[in-house]
């Protein structure tokens, strides 16, 4: 485990939301809402959908609101969230500039294992890539098959 790397539940989870928030970015895009209109459609305020999105922690309540725009049962975000199926690698810092001040970004590497439902969202969400710091070259999504007979 080096340095940078997360510890702990916490950190587990705190790495899960910044991947929930890659989802909500591509569900929002693809509906062509903007922050206040995602917020408006989920019944919370936009400070609380931008916390979402910067894969920041979250009431419970606010969890149970993007249950219900995903069309999910009260707690399945929740569940994915506390979820031990995530291993996590840290990568050290990637340093940027931003305004012509330095920007530092603590990077990890995590490997996740689900089964795909939606294939369009996964295709748009490897496109995007994910998290706050994809402009210094972070964000990036690789997925492969487990299924030796797709490979």
């Amino acid at each position: 485990m080096s340095a940078a790397e997360p510890r702990g539940p916490s950190a587990r989870t705190a790495t899960r939301r910044i991947v929930l928030a890659g989802i909500l970015q591509v569900f929002r895009a693809r509906r062509g809402w903007s922050v206040i209109d995602a917020a408006s459609q989920a019944r919370v305020a936009p400070m609380t959908w931008r916390r979402l999105e910067d894969g920041l922690e979250v009431r419970q309540r606010t969890l149970t609101a993007v249950d219900h725009l995903l069309g999910q049962p009260a707690g399945t975000v929740r569940r994915a969230l506390d979820d031990d199926r995530v291993e996590i690698e840290g990568l050290g810092a990637q340093i940027g500039h931003r305004h012509e001040h330095r920007v530092v970004h603590l990077r990890v590497a995590y490997t996740l294992w689900g089964a795909v439902t939606d294939p369009t969202a996964l295709a748009e969400l490897i496109t995007r890539g994910i998290g706050p710091a994809k402009r210094y070259g972070c964000g990036l999504l690789v997925v492969a098959s487990t299924d030796r007979s797709l490979r």
